[in-house]
C-alpha cells in the first residue's frame, strides 16, 4: 500500500536519500543540503499545524511512503500564497498580426512580456515520484492527494490556484530558455547558479534584473522557441491529469524555463468541487469494489487509493489495509473521490 501523508521531522533522512534522484528542472523546487532540508520540514511542521482562518504564507510538504518497504519514494509541495509581499512574476505569450498590403505580407507575431501578477494565489508546487514507482494508479496520488488536502481546509487557501509545470532541460540540466536568452541579464549565471540563488531567497532580486519586453520569439534561436511553453517529457501525463481536472494553459510561462503555467478557480478543480465526504461504518479484510481515492479530514493528512464499498445508509464500507493507511476506525469520516 502506498500512502500519501504529511511529511514529518523524523522522515529527514529517507527524504535527503531521493534529493541525488531528482532530475534537471525538479532540483531547484526543493532544497538539497540537508540543513536547508531541515528548514523545510520544520516550516511545513508549523503550517500543517497552525490554524489560519485565512491564506498567509505556509508551505505544505507531502511524501509518498511504500508501507510494506517502509520506505519515501515521492514528495510533493502546495505552497499556500506565492505573492506573500512580493508578486508573482511569469512571462506572458501575446500574439499580434503584422501587416502590409503594399509587400503582400501578413504575420502573425509572437512576443513575450513580464508581468507582476498581484492577485492571490497558491500553487502547486514541484513534486517527484522514483520511476520504478512512476504508473496510472500510484503518480496521480501526488496531485489528487493535494487536492484532497485542499478541499478538506479551503480557508488555507487563495481563491485561484497555479502551477507551474517543469520545463525541458538538457542532461547537463540546462534549459535553452534560461541558457540562451535571460541568463545574460543575470551575471551571465548557469542555471545552477540561479537554482542557487532562487534557494538563497534572492528571487525578488532576480526580477528587477529581468527584461520587461516584448521579447520577439523569432530573434531567438529555434532551440529556444521549441521549448517556450512546453513541459518537460516527463510531466505530460502530469498536465493532461491537472487540464482534466480544470486547468487551464493562458500562455502564461515560467521566467526561469519558459514552461507553461496553469491555473484554475479553486472552486472549479474537478476533485475539490466532486469531493464527497462519508462515514465510515465497516472495516473487512477484502472488497470487490470500486477503487476510489480516499483521505482522512484532519491533521496529520492521510490519502490512499483502494477499493471503497457504498451503502445505502450513505455510509461506506473499506478494507483494514485502506483503514490503516489512513490511520482511521469505524465511524470516523472520510473523503472520497473516484479514480
Amino acid at each position: 500500500m502506498i500512502v500519501f501523508r504529511t511529511i514529518d521531522p523524523q522522515d529527514l533522512n529517507g527524504l535527503a536519500q531521493l534529493i541525488p534522484r531528482l532530475g534537471p528542472g525538479n532540483n531547484g523546487r526543493f532544497q538539497t543540503e540537508k540543513l536547508e532540508l531541515q528548514q523545510m520540514l520544520r516550516e511545513s511542521h508549523h503550517s500543517f499545524f497552525s490554524n489560519p482562518q485565512k491564506p498567509q504564507k505556509a508551505t505544505y510538504v507531502f511524501i509518498l511512503e511504500d508501507l510494506a518497504q517502509q520506505k519515501i519514494v515521492g514528495f510533493s509541495k502546495v505552497h499556500a500564497l506565492v505573492n506573500h509581499g512580493n508578486p508573482f512574476f511569469y512571462y506572458e505569450l501575446r500574439f499580434e498580426h503584422k501587416q502590409s498590403e503594399a509587400l503582400g505580407i501578413c504575420k502573425k507575431v509572437a512576443s513575450l512580456h513580464l508581468v507582476d501578477d498581484a492577485s492571490q494565489s497558491s500553487e502547486l508546487s514541484g513534486s517527484f515520484i522514483v520511476p520504478e514507482y512512476r504508473g496510472k494508479r500510484i503518480s496521480p496520488l501526488l496531485t489528487i492527494g493535494r487536492l484532497l488536502f485542499m478541499a478538506a481546509f479551503p480557508r488555507r487557501f487563495a481563491n485561484r490556484v497555479v502551477g507551474e509545470l517543469r520545463g525541458v532541460y538538457d542532461a547537463q540540466q540546462k534549459n535553452p530558455f534560461w541558457q540562451n536568452c535571460l541568463s545574460h541579464f543575470v551575471k551571465d549565471w548557469d542555471y545552477p547558479a540561479y537554482l542557487a540563488a532562487i534557494r538563497s531567497g534572492l528571487e525578488s532580486e532576480i526580477r528587477k534584473l529581468l527584461p520587461i519586453g516584448p521579447i520577439y520569439l523569432s530573434t531567438l534561436s529555434p532551440e529556444t522557441q521549441s521549448v517556450i511553453g512546453e513541459a518537460h517529457p516527463e510531466s505530460q501525463s502530469q498536465i493532461r491529469l491537472i487540464q482534466r481536472y480544470g486547468f487551464t494553459y493562458r500562455h502564461r510561462v515560467a521566467y526561469s524555463s519558459g514552461a507553461p503555467i496553469v491555473e484554475a478557480d479553486f472552486g472549479q478543480i474537478l476533485p475539490i468541487r466532486k469531493v464527497r465526504k462519508a462515514s465510515v461504518q465497516a472495516v473487512r479484510d477484502t472488497l470487490s469494489a470500486d477503487w476510489f481515492y480516499m483521505s482522512n479530514n484532519r491533521i496529520p493528512y492521510r490519502a490512499c487509493l483502494g477499493p471503497l464499498e457504498h451503502n445505502l445508509n450513505q455510509t461506506v464500507t473499506i478494507t483494514h489495509e485502506v483503514a490503516q493507511a489512513l490511520q482511521i476506525h469505524e465511524g470516523d469520516s472520510i473523503q472520497l473521490f473516484p479514480r
